[in-house]
């Protein structure tokens, strides 16, 4: 008798082998690496999402769900304080999403936030301040009207530009935050 481990995992082996159904296998393991995530269990989350992108490269490498998996890598792996990790996975989703959906789509938004947080908590804010720069537009367009989220994402952008020496450029970011907050009290 041979022993197949785990049955849902040897039933998805099989739907891969027989049907190349990498999406099925990625979304059963990305939920597995969501709810570990949400339970701040890291190291689970990096194990589970790690898997989902490996099948999704085999078969569909630029597909939105491979992006999506590379963000939540970076995610996780700027959670693990992995920071060359999160920067590496956040720039393959950034090149997907670019390449299906513009450089300018909201898209594009978590991966530029998760790649400059990565760049960020390096210390080279130098680098981090041009993928603030780039994704400030992004970010507007994905959180609308949602004020609060946007300050948030302009304080981190702000601090890192006061840390790379652009005290000028922090002002005027600091400004718009001073308008944005008065925005949201009216």
């Amino acid at each position: 008798m041979v022993h197949i481990g785990n049955p849902g995992i040897a039933l998805c082996a099989l739907l891969i082998a027989v049907s190349g159904c990498a999406q099925f296998t990625a979304g059963w393991v990305g939920a597995e690496g969501r709810d570990a995530y949400n339970r701040g269990d890291y190291a689970t989350a990096e194990r589970e999402w790690s898997k989902a992108l490996r099948a999704m490269e085999k078969t569909n490498p630029e597909d939105p769900d491979t992006a999506f998996f590379n963000e939540q890598l970076a995610r996780v792996e700027n959670a693990l304080g992995k920071y060359t990790e999160a920067e590496q996975y956040a720039a393959k989703a950034i090149a997907i999403r670019t390449k299906l959906s513009g450089p300018n789509d909201a898209s594009l938004a978590h991966p530029l936030y998760e790649m400059a947080q990565a760049v960020y908590y390096q210390g080279r804010y130098a680098d981090a301040a041009p993928i603030f720069r780039r994704a400030v537009p992004v970010v507007e367009k994905k959180l609308g009207t949602d004020k609060k989220g946007l300050i948030g994402f302009l304080e981190f952008f702000s601090s890192c530009l006061h840390k790379a020496g652009l005290a000028a450029e922090a002002s005027e970011i600091d400004q718009r935050i001073k308008s944005l907050r008065h925005e949201k009290e009216s």
